[in-house]
């Protein structure tokens, strides 16, 4: 099955505090989530800073692009702004002596030129710290190393280094941890719409968080790009050094912005590779979003861009393409006092509604019954007696699988009535999420790495704690490498890294047959063919392999029991039970794994919160080297990584 075929829609977009700017041409929406839940959607007109013939031009485009999106990106962050302002205080802080200056001279455009004082200032500050930050440690550097390849070598690693210290940094902000993940929402709805899919927000929550286009790509590659030609053009003054340095940046950018666009309308060998790095940096400033953040972004997609007459020009032979036409644009609704119903389930019958900024209410008419927030509610409080963990959100989507809609529709038509079949429907799915039937098992899939695989009983659920392993995979892989997946269930790790990747050979082997047909029915929807064994562990497979990934079951026998309904009865037990001590399956894997790797090859391990030190000690036994464990999100122990030594 060859991959499915991506157009290229024009449309780009930031994302904001609380929200998403999309800009199609010269329409720019910006889209915020308010304090009281509401969406506030501003759509304005942007000509930028060059017309004519310099938006045209090759590379010189990029400059002017450049400058486009520190203006309007500044301007858009400050509206954003706004809405969380405190008021009494806004209300109370007077101008101050430089505000009252501008706004004597210049008035009503007092405004504007703060913002280009302000953008001038950043851009200003940023090139003092990526660029002449690291020419200055050079130059001091530079009496004790005569060796001029060396010394630009070590420019452009700390100019690298600094970048790449600057964006994790900034990611420990809560703050800006919620900015990375209306970035993922951003590009989920661009990707959603450029792969040929109806905007809706399960289409959207489907969809990769990476995007080739991105501006995280594009300052990588600026860093980049600023390192070869820093390379190869030398001057003998150091004035004249710290001159070329600020001279290039134009065509720095241009460069940059040529090789971004490029990437964004092809899938030339060569021009994915040059994508990769900026698409593995774009795993740290993109974040997996909420729902009531994707439909913020569709809201901003939605003022600039008609994605279902770009659907029926570019995707005229899919059927799906035709599919939600009818659709009407959602439309900015009040909530009124005494509303029932939030938009995320934040109010369960007869309970008062949780403060958040995701809460969006309906009309009160919407509670009569039968209607669409009704059966809703009746939803949420049915799993709620039950004990049915996030049972808000499987009420909802349940209700969303029954209906054939999405999370805008509990928005826009809260008061639709819903026929027989489908009140008849949500209920018989209400029922088995009420004996505690997996949510999976019952929608018959589960989002993995932005993917969605199929799920059925007898085979492990993927989970989102494994994500970690192949992200942390992905950053070793390189093109033509052969990887093993040992336990590989329903295939979520082995076909995430062949669907991220290029010219990768996969195997994956498990010793349940279940496991193995469901992994080939993914593969197929995925377009790829990985080879899959039916054997235990690794017996009979020849290597060598230069990745070897698993997660095996690591569960103590013991503690099987006293897992959630959903787990214990429901996974099979050969996918959970790793002895009385839950390291079984490690004790075999890793000496196995050692004689299937070639030197240097690596394998990395899922393991539970409590076994690092014993799978560390497994590892190191059987031989390997440079051992680390790493944490999850939450801050426990989650995957260790290990190297076979190389040939001395």
């Amino acid at each position: 099955m060859a991959k499915r075929k991506k157009a290229y829609s024009g449309i780009g977009g930031q994302a904001v505090l609380e929200g998403i700017m999309m800009k199609n041409r010269e329409k720019v929406a910006v889209a915020v989530r308010r304090p009281d839940g509401g969406i506030e959607v501003d759509l304005r007109t942007y000509d930028g800073v060059a017309k004519g013939i310099f938006r045209k031009v090759p590379f010189i485009r990029g400059i002017f692009s450049f400058l486009d999106s520190l203006v309007l990106g500044t301007g858009c962050l400050n509206y954003s702004a706004g809405f969380f302002m405190d008021g009494e205080e806004e209300e109370e802080e007077k101008p101050g002596v430089f505000e009252r200056f501008l706004q004597k001279h210049f008035g009503d455009r007092a405004e504007n030129i703060l913002m280009g004082i302000i953008t001038a200032f950043s851009f200003v500050l940023a090139i003092g710290i990526f660029m002449l930050l690291p020419w200055l440690v050079v130059e001091l550097l530079r009496p004790h190393l005569h060796n001029e390849s060396l010394l630009a070598i070590i420019e452009g690693a700390l100019r690298l280094a600094i970048f790449l210290a600057y964006v994790v940094l900034i990611s420990l902000m809560k703050d800006i941890r919620r900015v990375y993940m209306y970035h993922g929402a951003e590009h989920k709805c661009i990707n959603c719409v450029e792969k040929g899919y109806p905007l809706n927000v399960p289409n959207v929550m489907r969809s990769s968080r990476q995007h080739k286009r991105c501006g995280t790509s594009f300052l990588l590659f600026v860093m980049l790009v600023s390192i070869i030609l820093f390379f190869f053009i030398r001057m003998e003054s150091p004035i004249w050094r710290l001159v070329i340095r600020i001279a290039l940046i134009p065509l720095i950018a241009g460069i940059s912005y040529e090789i971004i666009r490029l990437a964004g309308k092809t899938d030339f060998f060569l021009v994915q590779l040059l994508s990769l790095p900026g698409l593995l940096l774009q795993r740290l400033t993109t974040r997996e979003p909420t729902e009531d953040m994707a439909e913020v972004a569709i809201r901003a997609v939605e003022a600039v861009f008609d994605w279902r007459a770009f659907l029926k020009e570019n995707f005229p032979d899919e059927e799906f393409a035709e599919q939600e036409e009818t659709v009407p644009v959602q439309k900015e609704m009040e909530a009124p006092a005494g509303s029932l119903v939030g938009l995320n389930g934040e109010e369960a019958a007869g309970q008062p509604a949780e403060e958040h900024p995701g809460a969006v209410k309906a009309p009160d008419e919407a509670s009569a019954p039968g209607t669409y927030a009704a059966l809703y509610q009746t939803g949420q409080s049915i799993l709620q007696e039950a004990g049915v963990p996030d049972a808000r959100l499987d009420a909802r989507l349940l209700l969303e699988a029954v209906c054939q809609t999405a999370l805008s529709d509990l928005y826009a038509a809260p008061e639709r009535v819903l026929t027989e079949e489908e009140r008849a429907a949500y209920l018989a799915l209400l029922e088995q999420r009420r004996k505690r039937i997996p949510l999976q098992h019952i929608l018959g899939h589960q989002e993995f790495m932005g993917l969605s695989f199929l799920t059925e009983e007898g085979v492990l659920i993927p989970r989102q704690d494994t994500e970690l392993l192949v992200e942390e995979a992905l950053k070793e892989l390189h093109d033509g490498m052969r990887i093993l997946d040992v336990c590989t269930g329903s295939g979520c790790i082995l076909l995430s890294i062949m669907h991220y990747s290029n010219g990768v050979t996969g195997m994956g082997t498990d010793n349940s047959e279940a496991a193995l047909s469901l992994a080939a029915k993914n593969a197929a929807a995925l377009g790829l063919s990985p080879a899959l064994l039916l054997t235990d562990l690794t017996a009979g497979v020849e290597g060598p392999f230069d990745l070897i990934l698993s997660n095996p079951p690591y569960i103590p026998s013991g503690v099987i029991d006293t897992l959630e309904p959903e787990v214990r009865e429901h996974d099979p037990r050969g996918a959970l039970d790793g002895g009385a001590d839950g390291l079984d399956y490690y004790r075999r894997l890793c000496s196995e794994a050692f004689g299937l790797l070639c030197p240097e090859g690596k394998v990395f391990l899922e393991i539970g919160a409590d076994q690092a030190a014993e799978v560390r000690e497994l590892l190191e036994l059987a031989g390997f080297v440079g051992v680390q464990v790493l944490k999850d999100y939450a801050g426990l122990d989650r995957v260790v990584k290990a190297v076979k030594p190389g040939l001395s």
